[in-house]
C-alpha cells in the first residue's frame, strides 16, 4: 500500500512479502491480481484461494485463477 501511495510499483514489495514464511494471504491476493498473465499469477492465485478462500481479494483473485485453466 505504501508503493503504490508514493507512486512505486508494488510488485517488489509483495514479492518479498510473499517470499517470507508463513505470508499473509492478503500479499498473496495482491500479488496475484498485479501480476501480469503467467505461471506466477496463477500460482500466487492458486496459493491465495488455498489460504482464504472467502477472503476479501477471493473474487478477483478468482478471476486470476480462472483464467489459469
Amino acid at each position: 500500500n505504501i508503493a503504490i501511495e508514493q507512486g512505486n510499483d508494488p510488485v517488489p514489495s509483495l514479492r518479498a512479502a510473499v517470499a517470507g514464511i508463513a505470508p499473509p494471504a492478503e500479499a498473496i491476493g495482491r500479488l496475484a491480481l498485479r501480476l501480469p498473465r503467467g505461471d506466477e499469477a496463477c500460482a500466487a492465485a492458486r496459493r491465495y484461494l488455498e489460504a482464504a478462500p472467502r477472503g476479501y481479494d477471493a473474487e478477483a483473485v478468482r478471476e486470476v485463477a480462472d483464467r489459469c485453466r
